[in-house]
């Protein structure tokens, strides 16, 4: 089965990375990339995700097996025309470098917080 399911939140596993490069050709920086990258991914149409206190998490890391995570929420934005919450984030530069595994996961605060499964890792390179 391509998703898996907890609860009430289902997450496509599929994932389309986009690369986009932030400028810069110094190789000073040894903590990260002078590259940004932008993640997105096929929305989870859950209402309790598209509604207040739902959203993404999107985990990466340097490590396969994510022992060692990094994390950024999405959360549905009241404030917005749209009536889903947004399924593109970016990565700023320095963050990661090297090749990097990114996974998402949908949650709603309705369900005490609780996330779905994660997605499927993909990984990509940053330079």
């Amino acid at each position: 089965s391509m998703r898996e399911k907890i609860i009430v939140i289902v997450l496509a596993a599929a994932m389309a990375f986009l690369n986009a490069g932030c400028g810069g050709s110094s190789s000073d920086n040894t903590s990260g990339s002078d590259q940004s990258f932008t993640i997105s991914w096929d929305a989870n149409r859950e209402a309790v995700v598209n509604s207040p206190g739902g959203g993404y998490r999107v985990e990466y890391s340097s490590d396969p097996a994510f022992s060692q995570v990094k994390s950024k929420s999405v959360f549905y934005d009241e404030s917005s025309s749209s009536l889903a919450t947004s399924t593109m984030l970016t990565i700023p530069a320095g963050s990661a470098k090297g090749t990097v595994y990114v996974r998402v996961k949908a949650f709603s605060l309705l369900n005490n917080g609780s996330l779905s499964e994660a997605s499927a890792a993909t990984s990509v390179e940053v330079k």
